[in-house]
């Protein structure tokens, strides 16, 4: 969180009460992390970027997973967080995760403290995705993460943040 929030931050040098957002935001994040026993977490072989846009079905409903440049030893609650992260960008939060959290403990069994770390991992998968896309502006350009980018990561994170910070958590 820390390096992401350093390349995020020249580009919210104009957005001061943004910036304290995030900062206070990745506080607040850190907090509740420290709580999760960590070492508990099931850990193993994950993709690392486990979301729609990396997967195929066939006709013949042969799922294809591709895109493994995220792949390695991780904890598996971050590598459902990013399925969970992204279905919740596409407005299919509610019905995506309820289907898909089933069918992966069918295979797979998570512990209680795996299911209730998600939540943290969605903002910080959000959080290190604007740092990917920061740090590398030199090389993908700077143009696009506008004004209306950073209007949508701080809506994701006010909105996040409401639901999973201030009430109950929802897993």
């Amino acid at each position: 969180m820390d390096r992401s929030l350093q390349s995020i931050h020249p580009l919210l040098v104009h957005r001061p009460n943004d910036w304290e957002y995030l900062v206070t935001l990745a506080e607040k994040l850190q907090l509740h992390v420290q709580d999760v026993p960590l070492d508990s977490l099931e850990s193993g072989f994950c993709h690392g970027d486990l979301h729609g846009g990396n997967a195929h079905i066939d006709q013949d409903k042969t799922l294809t997973f591709f895109d493994f440049d995220c792949c390695g030893l991780g904890w598996r609650a971050y590598d459902i967080a990013v399925f969970r992260w992204d279905a919740r960008l596409r407005g299919k939060e509610q019905e995506r995760w309820k289907a898909f959290l089933p069918g992966y403990r069918e295979e797979r069994e998570l512990s209680t403290t795996d299911i209730q770390a998600v939540p943290y991992f969605v903002a910080i998968r959000q959080l290190w995705l604007m740092g990917l896309h920061t740090s590398n502006g030199q090389d993908w350009g700077f143009g696009w993460m506008n004004d209306r980018y950073f209007d949508q990561a701080i809506t994701f994170f006010r909105a996040w943040e409401t639901e999973f910070l201030t009430g109950k958590l929802s897993v």
